[in-house]
């Protein structure tokens, strides 16, 4: 008698246990990490091979049922495993720590050189004349023009880009943006300060044709004024175009015959301003 109660008490006691394990929950869980990112951590219960995603708070929820095995893996944590236990089945919930995946790069050589902290004789193993050139390398070489960035400004604003052809139709090459910026007055704009930029150019190339002695003691021009006489002088696109401009001699008597005129005006200038004439150096 006393053999068949114990023997049924072992039966009702394993019915509970398989009971217990074979119950499937809602299981909670959240990831309590707060410096790194903690959404898209990838959950899943190998047991019941089902699975989940974190939020963007480390949260999620997943079916298991007590003795089931949880695994979590992300590219920014190592890899981890728990088991559900009992308490955890109770509360419906579990949270932990993640360890933080640290990635270890391998070693970088820098150079197989042995130098020894003089440059002069370090420098002697390596040819320093060698020229970059893209045919022997096989690779395109670059045929565009070179622009200046007012230059880039423009084709950027005007042509449509290689990536764009067919983009906003398939048959005719248009490039849209260049129309847009036409109609808007921009392409224009971008037009005027190439222009100005060039013009620029070339009057800092003319001033320096000649040294600040020979604007000041022959020219009788002061030193603070030399660029603006330079830009004045060039300004004059008629006189500018009887004249050659790679000669020295032509463009020495140009600066000194519009030099007469200059110092008329800018006198004028400062004694309409009532100013004190700069003294020439």
């Amino acid at each position: 008698m006393k053999n068949r109660i114990l023997y049924f008490a072992l039966v009702l006691i394993s019915g509970l246990a398989t009971a217990q394990t074979e119950r499937t929950i809602v299981l909670r869980g959240k990831i309590l990490n707060d410096t790194i990112e903690r959404a898209n951590v990838s959950v899943v219960n190998l047991s019941l091979k089902v699975g989940a995603i974190t939020n963007n708070q480390g949260q999620f929820k997943i079916e298991a049922r007590l003795q089931d095995t949880i695994h979590l893996s992300a590219v920014q944590y190592e890899t981890f495993q728990f088991v559900v236990s009992a308490k955890m089945i109770a509360r419906g919930n579990t949270a932990f720590y993640l360890v933080p995946k640290i990635t270890e790069l391998g070693e970088v050589q820098l150079s197989n050189s042995e130098l020894t902290g003089n440059l002069s004789a370090d420098i002697l193993p390596f040819d320093t004349n060698s020229i970059y050139d893209a045919k022997r390398g096989n690779l395109p070489q670059n045929t565009a023009p070179q622009r200046t960035a007012e230059e880039r400004k423009l084709y950027t604003a005007s042509t449509r880009g290689p990536d764009q052809v067919g983009r906003y139709n398939a048959r005719f090459d248009i490039p849209l943006l260049g129309v847009i910026n036409g109609l808007s007055g921009k392409t224009k704009q971008l037009k005027k300060r190439i222009a100005i930029a060039n013009f620029q150019a070339e009057v800092d190339r003319q001033r320096l044709r000649f040294s600040d002695t020979v604007y000041i003691k022959t020219m009788q021009i002061p030193l603070v004024l030399i660029d603006d006489f330079v830009l004045y002088a060039m300004s004059d696109a008629k006189e500018v175009s009887k004249i050659q401009m790679n000669s020295l001699i032509e463009l020495f008597a140009y600066f000194e015959k519009k030099a007469k005129t200059y110092l008329v005006l800018k006198a004028q200038e400062l004694d309409e301003e009532n100013e004190v004439p700069i003294m020439k150096q």
